[in-house]
């Protein structure tokens, strides 16, 4: 087999260089890592060895020597750099995830310090197979069970700094370790050997050496079914990223820095599964430092939207919580500054005094307009036909005093139309599903004694018009889009 052939073949059908583009190459000294960088230097990139010494062993140091002699053959620059890996474990890590993190955060500073967007690593289909093997056995859906992609956008990787703009590319993917030591022998390349990797320890190095040949023993072609499975469930992940991303405008809407309003109605009419990577990719935006979501998670936060809890808020993980409002429900980090295009707000906790005509600009865009008339310009029975819950008239008369618009207050009661005892406005709020964060700036129309209006929600009784009425107030919420229609 032409291993460099392979490569190069690979590399053209995913896109994942550009002739004669310069990249950084990760190399360990392994077998895997100097036939990547043999392999891209025959074909002719242009290319930085970047090493790091993990400190994990003795011998380390040495192999770091060691790794700047291809460099000096090839005629390239080179990155070598040391860690504390252990000391880095000791802040709560496992060891194989410090050393993963050092590792990028280092390829990162390399391909930064010379100007590249790439990345290459020697992970060859031996790894894919550990990686799905090991994905299964934690649990994962088929973003997981797809393993690792061919190249990847390091922006999402959590805790590597420095990642902006940076793609990491694994050409090696359909090689096997078998076939890189070959080549490594056929074209003299002394490799390193890392006694690290015959440490059970290591979960990885556990599941390649006993695992993988107790399963070999049930089927002999376990690997090659591992293989298909990562290529089935890249299929079937594409297709749910692609159906989420289609839904994900007509869902969510993001109202804060870390918040995200969510239409419930619509989300659950989507298929189980495009919900639950909805959920999962909405957290995940808003908590990019999570890596991973879990299932237990989706299913309990999806459970709550299915409630009807409105009101109520139930914590989701990584400091976020969702807030039930009803119709909609809100994912956010508690605390974050929010603001609701599809709601009325005041822009900002003051009382306005109000002489008709008057126009009162809302945040987001949203207009509330004042106006008085006398009721001969108008029946009775037109005024009901023209009201709705955007738009009230009241008596004049049963005015007492100035009208004032303020925000809602805690303790604020209303007698409701066609009622006689009084209603707290929080209730209403809670059956209406205006939640916490919306009422603090809802806009309320007041008298000298009562509410007139909780705008867009309710109107008093004792301001109703009657056909006894000789003066009328109107009172209208202006959304935005209709603003524009009129404008």
């Amino acid at each position: 087999m032409d291993v460099c052939a392979s490569i190069a073949e690979f590399i053209a059908r995913n896109r994942l260089l550009e002739d004669d583009q310069r990249l950084i190459v990760g190399v360990s000294g392994g077998a895997d890592s100097l036939c990547l960088l043999d392999c891209l230097h025959r074909l002719g990139y242009s290319l930085v060895l970047a090493h790091l010494d993990h400190q994990l062993r003795p011998e380390s140091p040495e192999e770091a020597t060691y790794c700047r002699e291809p460099a000096k053959r090839y005629g390239i620059p080179h990155v070598i750099e040391a860690e504390d890996v252990r000391a880095f474990a000791n802040q709560g890590r496992s060891v194989e995830e410090a050393a993963r993190l050092l590792r990028y955060r280092f390829l990162c500073r390399a391909a930064k310090l010379h100007g590249t967007t790439t990345i290459a690593t020697g992970h060859t289909e031996d790894d894919q197979i550990e990686t799905i093997l090991m994905h299964f056995l934690r649990g994962a859906g088929p973003d997981g069970l797809r393993g690792m992609s061919a190249s990847t956008s390091l922006e999402d990787w959590v805790d590597v700094a420095a990642c902006q703009g940076l793609m990491l590319v694994r050409p090696l993917l359909e090689i096997t370790r078998a076939q890189t030591m070959d080549y490594c022998r056929e074209h003299e390349l002394t490799i390193v050997q890392d006694a690290s990797n015959e440490d059970t320890e290591f979960f990885r190095n556990r599941l390649r050496m006993e695992l993988l040949p107790e399963l070999e023993s049930y089927n002999a072609g376990i690997r090659s079914v591992l293989v298909r499975t990562g290529h089935i469930m890249s299929a079937v992940s594409q297709l749910q990223e692609d159906l989420v991303q289609a839904a994900w405008p007509r869902m969510v809407s993001r109202v804060g820095e870390r918040a995200f309003l969510m239409c419930i109605e619509s989300l659950l009419t989507l298929p189980l599964a495009v919900q639950r990577a909805l959920f999962r990719q909405a957290v995940g935006v808003l908590k990019p430092t999570l890596r991973d979501v879990g299932f237990e998670q989706v299913t309990r936060g999806l459970a709550f939207l299915k409630s009807g809890e409105t009101g109520k808020r139930q914590a989701v993980t990584g400091g976020l919580e969702i807030l039930h409002m009803g119709s909609k429900a809100m994912l956010w980090s508690p605390g974050t500054e929010v603001s609701f295009p599809e709601y009325p707000q005041l822009r900002e906790v003051k009382v306005t005094k109000v002489d008709p005509p008057k126009r009162i600009e809302l945040a987001e865009g949203w207009r509330l307009e004042i106006s008085s008339s006398r009721m001969d310009a108008l029946t009775f029975e037109q005024v009901l036909e023209k009201s709705n819950k955007e738009r009230i008239f009241v008596d004049a008369d049963r005015i007492r005093g100035r009208l004032r618009v303020r925000p809602w207050q805690p303790g604020d009661r209303i007698q409701l139309l066609g009622m006689k005892g009084h209603t707290k406005v929080a209730e209403l709020f809670t059956n209406e599903g205006i939640a916490g964060p919306l009422r603090a700036l809802w806009p309320m129309v007041v008298d000298d004694e009562k509410i007139i209006w909780i705008a867009g929600v309710r109107m008093a009784h004792k301001a109703r018009l009657t056909e006894a009425s000789k003066r009328c107030i109107e009172l209208r919420l202006i959304p935005p889009d209709e603003r524009l229609e009129k404008e």
